[in-house]
């Protein structure tokens, strides 16, 4: 294999590449996550989310009340508690707090299955 300038150029250019990279890496943070914000954001999640399964809760009460005889009073019950926990979002301000809310909420949507 013959040595040309060009290949010495690029085994240059390479070895440069390769060498740079590190300093070039270590001017960056990529401390994650930064988000300030981020219980605001879980709140927001979970506020569209309660909302979404409340509308579905109540286009189902509905629906079943339509039915023949069908009482709606134990999904009705489910139905408040779980608008109840709803209101408490707001409130809450760490995220263990909407973790546990979450967890809660998603039980009383279990039983209302």
């Amino acid at each position: 294999m013959k040595t040309t300038p060009w290949r010495i150029i690029a085994c240059i250019a390479v070895i440069a590449a390769v060498l740079a990279v590190p300093a070039l890496a270590a001017g960056t943070d990529y401390g994650y996550p930064k988000l300030e914000t981020s219980v605001a954001s879980q709140k927001a999640h979970i506020a569209w989310k309660a909302a979404e399964r409340e509308t579905g809760m109540s286009a189902s009460i509905a629906y079943i009340g339509t039915l023949n005889g069908a009482s709606t009073a134990a999904l009705e019950s489910l139905l408040a508690q779980y608008r109840s926990q709803e209101a408490q979002v707001t409130t809450l301000s760490t995220h263990v707090g909407l973790d546990n809310l979450l967890r809660d909420m998603n039980q009383v949507n279990r039983q209302f299955r």
